[in-house]
């Protein structure tokens, strides 16, 4: 099976052909029949996994941290040889995804004489005996991992390339261990008179069984606490169902509104937890802090928790006045669970260790746990408490205790749902009740199937999709030729699409092409994001889940995008790719930066001049708006490098989904207008290649290039688009200067853009946005094609052919079902244990 280059291929099924010539290349190199050399690996399960997720995780299942008794308080230390163990988990880590991805020379795992390889009917692969020639381990410099199917061979790169990102945040950046914390539920102990016990255990707090009991006190359907007369919270409930009712807001209507929800929406009373934690009222919730203050000190971390009451209650008070109440949802019950935060059992199980590294390693947004990003809803951070100087001095002299100190907390601090929002001002939403939650989610899955669907009947028509922009078939002319088929050839919604597309210039083609790209792709991440969040809730939850886990809990569950109004038409490029777009990979992405500015590399950001008192001197004014202007300008430079770092970071991520796509098909060529036929023997670098199934001649280094170009790309975007903003309201107030003839202040200044109309900004971002999406898509969406990722068929069973409106040439109603027996897993046998396993 060849390339088409003639008049023929108008007539048949292009994606169709190319696929079948894709996996005939695969094959061709995964099985050689000529005795070359084996050009590429299956992606195979586990061996795949071991540097992305395995060797990870069975690191940070080793504690870092031991319990000692330093002055009768027991506190953690750092054990330093698992500390500094990280770096060469880390590098193991880079070495093996990169031979995954690339073949590294040297990466090869050699356990004695390997021959040749024998092909053995139904299993695959096996390695004979030894002899000259032989290979000398599964992975080979110059072999990549792909596969069959086009979309897990682009997917083997991103998980290689993410596996690598993630795990060094994880293992080396983030030291989880010692700070992370997730929040955990424990059923709560009745006392022995039922809910006579418990109502009396509420009132005079006191232990049942040992413990002290939590309860609840009477307040607001938001979750305002108010303790001091059941009158006043009565009145506050009045006066708000009256200030809702008053701009067309019903009670309930942001939530279900039963007695039941309104007494699990409270947050405990204040009282004493009986394991050394103190509920502090901070206005906007409750604030965690220790009982005893022999052990811990308040530190500026926990008076800057409790003084920032003020903007928390002042974001309730604007979710009241839009009729909003700040709530849970329906599948929390504080009647039954109590909920606390958990850090690492550095004394537990393996079970109990694993459980915790697995639930961090796979939370990459942090929806639980106390590093969530700021995008989706979330908790109100536990405040961790300072050990005293003197325990620290102490220590100091102690030969067993030269690691970092850190406080032990047994049981971790009570969790708050005051301050968990509705919604973020990113527009990133969280559900109350099971009905709006599937709703919701199945709104989006049913407009993006069809998406997909649509994409499949439509782009797919167009050469570029299949082959790439340097691909044998071009526009106009195969266009052309399929826009004049007959009516009985093609379906009449892919011949309309046809048609459409033929009859564009080339600059409309193309501006089509980067509309087609951008619905494909957002159609691939709501779908398969959403189903995936409703197998977790409904599936997992239930399979998995115990009652500590909680998680069939919707809070947890955020959604995937952000407002795109709030945005991108507010925010232009920079709130596109850092408010709308999906923030999954933010922590992974910013990790080494934010490790730099531990490190100290940036300096300390200052905290001085926030918190000022009236009595302060005047005479150090001058001095702390020198400070605040440094710590600001410092600031600056950190969010500008961590944006950076996060773009290129991402680039490499794509551009490693494009190499592991293409590296098979890859042969070298003595010149540009000669190719070679087979894989070159040679050992020297080819500096011209040419792709097999495109016919394209490139430089590999310029095309692993281009993805990394487009996000750099956006990067800059960002800059020019601040830039230009800036100089077009400087000339907006110079004009203004001009016709009113009088010199401005700062603030007229800013009220004069201010002044201008909405809908105007709007409509510059929003054409700022589009027009530089379109003007550099190319660069990534060139890679994805030419890697064969649109050859993937995104949906099993597809509604347009089903009903007989679209379809490739030659395809009917009968093609509805569109998966093979590619897209199912299959056991893969090699000669060797680490080459047995699932191929994917």
């Amino acid at each position: 099976m060849s390339p088409l280059t003639g008049d023929a291929a108008s007539s048949i099924n292009l994606p169709a052909h190319y696929l079948s010539l894709y996996r005939s290349l695969f094959y061709s190199a995964l099985l050689p029949s000529d005795g070359s050399p084996q050009r590429v690996q299956p992606f195979l399960l586990p061996f795949c996994l071991l540097g992305t997720f395995l060797l990870p995780i069975a690191y940070l299942c080793i504690p870092q941290y031991t319990i000692s008794t330093i002055q009768g308080q027991q506190v953690r230390i750092r054990r330093e040889w698992v500390y500094r163990l990280r770096w060469l988990v880390g590098a193991v880590m880079v070495w093996w995804n990169l031979g995954v991805v690339v073949g590294l020379p040297g990466f090869q795992l050699h356990f004695g004489g390997l021959g040749s390889p024998t092909t053995t009917e139904g299993e695959g692969y096996e390695y004979g005996g030894g002899g000259e020639g032989g290979y000398k381990g599964w992975m080979k410099a110059g072999k990549t991992t792909a596969s069959a199917c086009t979309a897990m061979a682009y997917a083997a790169g991103l998980m290689c390339g993410w596996g690598t990102i993630w795990g060094l945040e994880a293992v080396v950046f983030g030291g989880y261990q010692g700070w992370g914390m997730r929040v955990r539920r424990r059923l709560r102990r009745r006392g022995s008179d039922g809910k006579d016990g418990e109502e009396k255990s509420r009132k005079d707090g006191k232990r049942v069984k040992g413990e002290l009991r939590v309860g609840f006190v009477d307040g607001d359907v938001d979750g305002t606490m108010n303790s001091n007369s059941n009158t006043n919270g009565s009145a506050n409930r009045r006066r708000r169902q009256s200030k809702s009712e008053s701009i067309g807001v019903k009670r309930g209507s942001w939530g279900p509104d039963t007695t039941d929800l309104r007494r699990r929406n409270l947050n405990p009373s204040d009282m004493f937890d009986s394991k050394g934690w103190e509920l502090v009222d901070a206005g906007y919730g409750k604030v965690a802090l220790p009982t005893s203050t022999s052990t811990f000190t308040e530190t500026n971390d926990t008076s800057k928790a409790i003084n920032t009451n003020q903007s928390h209650r002042s974001a309730e008070r604007k979710q009241e006045d839009k009729g909003q109440r700040w709530t849970i949802d329906e599948t929390v019950d504080l009647d039954k669970y109590e909920y606390y935060w958990e850090p690492y059992p550095d004394q537990g199980t393996l079970g109990q260790r694993l459980d915790w590294v697995m639930d961090m390693f796979n939370s990459f947004r942090g929806a639980g746990w106390n590093y969530s990003i700021s995008s989706i809803p979330s908790l109100q951070k536990p405040v961790i408490p300072t050990l005293l100087p003197s325990i620290l001095s102490s220590s100091s002299s102690t030969p067993n205790s030269k690691g970092q100190i850190l406080p032990y907390l047994p049981s971790g601090p009570p969790v708050s749902f005051t301050p968990l929002p509705l919604s973020t001002p990113s527009q990133f939403h969280r559900s109350t009740t099971i009905r709006q939650f599937l709703l919701s989610r199945l709104f989006h899955i049913t407009w993006s199937y069809l998406a997909l669907d649509f994409f499949t009947i439509s782009a797919r028509l167009d050469p570029y999709f299949v082959l790439g922009p340097n691909g044998p078939l071009r526009h106009p002319t195969y266009l052309s030729d399929l826009a004049s088929s007959s009516p009985s050839a093609v379906p009449p919604l892919s011949l309309l699409c046809a048609k459409l597309l033929a009859s564009l210039p080339p600059w409309g083609l193309n501006f089509a092409r980067s509309l087609l790209s951008l619905s494909g792709v957002l159609g691939g991440l709501f779908l398969y994001s959403y189903v995936w969040q409703l197998t977790q809730f409904f599936i997992l939850g239930k399979l998995l889940g115990n009652e500590t886990q909680g998680m069939a809990e919707l809070w947890r569950y955020p959604c995937f995008f952000g407002g795109f109004t709030t945005n991108v038409l507010d925010r232009g490029l920079a709130g596109f790719w850092g408010g709308w777009w999906h923030q999954t990979f933010r922590v992974g992405f910013t990790g080494p930066v934010r490790w730099l500015v531990k490190m100290g590399v940036f300096g300390q950001p200052s905290n001085e001049g926030e918190g000022k008192g009236e009595g302060e001197g005047e005479g150090e004014g001058e001095g702390d708006k020198a400070e605040e202007k440094r710590t600001k300008k410092k600031r600056k430079v950190i969010a500008m490098t961590e944006m950076a770092t996060a773009f290129l970071l991402s680039g490499i991520l794509h551009a490693l989904g494009g190499w592991t796509s293409t590296a098979f098909r890859i042969t070298t060529t003595t010149s540009p207008s000669s190719p070679s036929s087979s894989y070159s023997s040679s050992h020297s670098s080819p500096s011209t290649s040419t792709d097999a199934l495109t016919l394209e001649t490139r430089n590999r280094l310029a095309v692993f290039a281009e993805p990394v170009g487009f996000f750099v790309s956006q990067f800059l975007g960002c800059l020019v688009q601040a830039f230009l903003i800036v100089v077009l309201r400087n000339f907006v107030n110079l004009t203004t200067t001009k016709i009113t003839g009088s010199a401005r202040d700062d603030a007229s200044k800013q009220k004069v853009w201010k002044n201008i109309p909405r809908w105007i900004k709007r409509m510059g971002n929003g054409v700022f946005v589009l027009m530089w999406l379109h003007w550099t898509r190319w660069m990534l969406i060139d890679d994805m094609s030419r890697s064969g990722l649109f050859l993937f068929e995104p949906v099993p069973v597809s509604v347009f052919r089903l009903l007989g409106l679209g379809g490739m040439p030659g395809e009917g109603r009968g093609d509805w079902w569109r998966l093979d027996g590619e897209y199912v897993p299959s056991l893969w046998r090699g000669g060797r244990w680490w080459e047995r396993g699932v191929r994917i």
